[in-house]
């Protein structure tokens, strides 16, 4: 074992990526972050909330939250702070400096509507060196 430790296991690359990303070192890791929040809303907010709201954007410390109606949004308002300082605690940093709500929900996926997509997009390889997508695997 050449200069290992015998007692360290090996970890999976999932977990190893996960922890990478999480630390907000990387320029993939707001978007990791974002998605990690918007999985798991609904918890984080509770059920009430979670039904009306959800984490839609973030761009230099400003999380963007889709509410479902004008009385909801008033009803958010109140709470930004908590929110926030909600938010920082499920990451484990200063990651979000404020949230701004908004009616504006376009095209936001679902959690549902996005996990055949994402799994898609991660199952998929990198294209090969001339740009081209590699054959499916």
């Amino acid at each position: 074992m050449s200069g290992r430790n015998k007692d360290q296991k090996l970890q999976p690359v999932s977990n190893i990526l996960q922890s990478l990303l999480a630390r907000g070192q990387s320029p993939l890791s707001d978007q990791f972050l974002r998605w990690r929040l918007w999985s798991n809303w609904r918890e984080l907010v509770g059920p009430s909330i979670g039904g009306y709201s959800t984490p839609v954007g973030f761009q230099r410390g400003v999380l963007m939250v889709w509410v479902k109606s004008p009385a909801h949004l008033q009803e958010m308002s109140f709470g930004l702070d908590i929110l926030r300082e909600k938010v920082n605690d499920f990451v484990g940093f200063d990651w979000v400096t404020s949230v701004k709500l908004t009616l504006d929900r376009k095209d936001v996926p679902t959690l549902e509507e996005s996990a055949p997509g994402l799994r898609r997009f991660l199952s998929t390889q990198s294209p090969n060196e001339d740009g081209e997508p590699q054959p499916d695997r």
